[in-house]
């Protein structure tokens, strides 16, 4: 089972709270009224920029591209990862700490 408005509203508390070392991050959500509703959170860090998308149907995609020389280069690109109350979380912290990995690379 997915609980849509459970983890829409724990991604947004997440956004408020989390303190990420030199990362800007935001938090979007759709309106309910849309045909297929959807929140999302960004991240915008020195080295990398990052979007996880969560969908009322139950999936996950996220992107996370590397900052080279004024560029974004996509280093990770999952979609249509199937997620359930028992796996959001992790399936979140796993996002997490990629970006948080390519973050700290150094650019060249």
């Amino acid at each position: 089972m997915f609980d849509f408005h459970k983890w829409q509203d724990w991604l947004e508390r997440q956004s408020s709270s989390m303190a990420l070392k030199s990362a800007v991050i935001s938090f979007r959500k759709t309106g309910d009224d849309y045909p297929l509703p959807g929140v999302a959170l960004a991240l915008e860090g020195s080295n990398a920029v990052a979007d996880y998308r969560c969908w009322i149907n139950g999936f996950v995609d996220f992107d996370i591209a590397l900052l080279r020389n004024g560029t974004a280069e996509v280093m990770v690109n999952e979609a249509m990862i199937a997620v359930d109350d028992d796996s959001f979380e992790t399936t979140f912290q796993t996002f997490l700490q990629r970006f948080r990995e390519l973050n700290a690379e150094q650019t060249k």
